[in-house]
């Protein structure tokens, strides 16, 4: 009988030793960065939680800000609220608050832009804004009655009751559709009488045939050749 071969066990060689530490220290950063976005999670998840307390509300109503010229406050800041449609309540450590309170202030006609939104260290919330300046009457013919509105040195119209008193007036009446407040007056004659008198103290500015007459204060006139 022949006799059986014996078969020889093969023996994977061993890793070499910098292979194996190599996969160690792959296996420990995944590690670490797993737990530091599990860590993330869980501090987001926290401060959705913290913004949701009532200690971080803040009524739209208790909003701080120096008002417009001429303005009332309490008005004005209702007219803000419903014109950007803003919630009775928001989140002072909410990181979109800036953005938010920025874009519902700058949706009122008076305002020009929005300088910040700041969080006191009492918790109130501070809005600074910076206003347009009036410089230019305009008589508008609505109908069988006649209305004095007044517009920026942009041509943007203001709120109806900006106060007309002691500013140039553009003595050609103007008979457009109703101007809308916040938006330039749809009328090149008015953005340029608004121009002019921001260059040229007046007491009055007309279009005339062949350009602008101003009238200055001590009563004398001139006339620039201009469109």
């Amino acid at each position: 009988m022949a006799k059986k071969t014996a078969r020889k066990r093969t023996t994977k060689p061993a890793a070499p030793a910098g292979m194996l530490t190599a996969v160690k220290v792959l296996a420990a950063v995944a590690l670490a960065v797993g737990l530091v976005a599990g860590v993330r999670w869980i501090g987001s998840l926290a401060a959705v939680g913290v913004a949701a307390r009532d200690r971080y509300a803040v009524r739209t109503a208790d909003l701080r800000f120096d008002p417009p010229p001429h303005t009332d406050p309490r008005l004005f800041l209702t007219q803000v609220c419903y014109l950007a449609d803003l919630p009775v309540a928001v989140q002072s450590i909410d990181p979109k608050l800036p953005d938010q309170l920025a874009a519902a202030f700058r949706m009122h006609p008076w305002v020009e832009d929005v300088t910040g939104v700041t969080v006191q260290p009492d918790g109130g919330v501070h809005v600074g804004m910076r206003f347009r300046t009036p410089v230019l009457a305009v008589r508008w013919q609505n109908g069988a009655e006649t209305e004095t509105r007044v517009v920026d040195a942009a041509g943007v119209l203001l709120p109806d009751d900006a106060p007309p008193a002691r500013l140039p007036v553009l003595a050609n009446p103007r008979t457009v559709p109703r101007p809308v407040a916040g938006r330039v007056w749809p009328e090149a004659d008015v953005v340029r009488a608004a121009d002019l008198v921001r260059r040229h103290p007046a007491t009055a500015v007309e279009r005339t045939a062949g350009g602008w007459t101003l009238t200055e204060p001590d009563g004398k006139k001139f006339t620039i050749q201009a469109p």
